[in-house]
């Protein structure tokens, strides 16, 4: 991959923005499934994973199905 995004190629910048969205989304359960395990309240760290994918992932999956489906037709 290369060094930065001033570099990468459009593949290689996209592999490593959806590996990011990978890492925080990873991140946030990690740390729901920690709170549930010690047995103290999971409504925030819940809510952390919610909001992330509402306004992260869930948007950023319908711009891409937006995109690459306006390509294939």
């Amino acid at each position: 991959m290369a060094a930065d995004a001033s570099t990468a190629s459009p593949i290689e910048a996209i592999i490593a923005h959806h590996a990011e969205m990978e890492r925080e989304l990873r991140r946030r359960v990690d740390d729901l499934v920690a709170v549930v395990a010690r047995g103290e309240a999971s409504a925030p760290a819940a809510a952390a994973v919610i909001d992330y994918l509402q306004t992260t992932i869930l948007p950023h999956a319908a711009s891409e199905e937006a995109k690459l489906y306006a390509a294939a037709a």
